[in-house]
C-alpha cells in the first residue's frame, strides 16, 4: 500500500510540474500581450491575477500532500490557515480595486489561468482519447 501512495505521489507532482510549467508560459504571453494597452492597471491586473493563481495554487497542492499523504495529518491546522489565507486575499484584492491600482478584469483573466490551463488540458485529452 505505501508504494501505491508514493507511486500517485510521484505522478501527481510531474502532474503539478507541468501544469505550473504550461501556466507560467501563458501567463507570460498574457503579461507581454497586457503591454499592447499601454495601461498600467491592466499590467499590473494581469500580473497580480496570475501571480496571486500560482500562489494558490502551489498552497493548495501542499494542502492536499497534507491532507492525503500524511500518516497522520493535522486537518484543524489545514481550515484556519486557509481561511486566513482567503481573508487576506479579499482585503488585498479589495484595496488593489478600491484605489484603482489594477483593473478587475485584467485580474480575473489572470487569476483564471489556471483554470482555462485545466480545461483546454482535459479538452486536448479528450479528443486524443476519441482519435485512439
Amino acid at each position: 500500500m505505501k508504494f501505491i501512495e508514493t507511486e500517485l505521489l510521484k505522478n501527481n507532482k510531474r502532474s503539478f510540474k507541468l501544469l505550473k510549467i504550461k501556466t507560467l508560459s501563458f501567463w507570460f504571453f498574457l503579461i507581454l500581450l497586457s503591454l499592447f494597452f499601454k495601461s498600467k492597471e491592466i499590467f499590473l491586473g494581469v500580473v497580480i491575477g496570475g501571480g496571486v493563481s500560482l500562489g494558490n495554487f502551489i498552497v493548495l497542492e501542499k494542502i492536499g500532500e497534507t491532507i492525503f499523504f500524511k500518516n497522520r495529518p493535522n486537518k484543524m491546522l489545514v481550515i484556519p490557515v486557509y481561511l486566513i489565507k482567503i481573508i487576506i486575499l479579499l482585503g488585498l484584492l479589495f484595496i488593489l480595486i478600491t484605489k484603482e491600482i489594477i483593473n478587475p478584469l485584467a485580474f480575473i483573466i489572470g487569476f483564471s489561468l489556471i483554470f482555462l490551463i485545466i480545461i483546454v488540458d482535459a479538452v486536448c485529452f479528450l479528443i486524443k482519447s476519441n482519435m485512439g
